[in-house]
């Protein structure tokens, strides 16, 4: 956000580090090349929205909600079989929701698809008192 703020997260650290990794995890499986990135930012209410964003193989709007559900795997390309079991994206979103959040994504097809979440306990502290 800014150098002048640090983003303090008063939450369950292995939780936050496994929706992390999950949806890190994704984008490596689904991003042949281009970028990855996670981050933060403050909405106009104030709430503090964690992210992570991709540009892969995106997911069609039809798919947004199907692709939390558990087992569930999107046959995007049927040339190339992508691993798992279709069980992480259900699971980041029960952590999510167990620690005070909610999650929802932003993709398009051939663009990249961004995870963006929230959870209670984030609070950014100005770093000069």
């Amino acid at each position: 956000i800014s150098e002048d703020k640090v983003l303090l997260v008063n939450s369950d650290r292995v939780r936050v580090k496994q929706v992390f990794t999950n949806l890190i995890s994704n984008a490596f499986k689904f991003t042949d090349s281009g970028f990855i990135k996670l981050g933060y930012f403050e909405a106009e209410n104030r709430e503090i929205i964690l992210f992570v964003k991709d540009s892969g193989i995106g997911i069609s709007k039809e798919y947004f909600d199907t692709v939390f559900e558990r087992f569930r795997k999107l046959n995007v390309d049927g040339n190339k079989v992508y691993r798992g079991t279709g069980l992480g994206l259900s699971i980041t979103k029960k952590l999510v929701e167990l620690l005070g959040g909610q999650i929802w994504i932003d993709s398009e097809p051939g663009v990249g698809t961004a995870f963006y979440f929230t959870l209670d306990g984030l609070k950014l502290r100005n770093v000069k008192a």
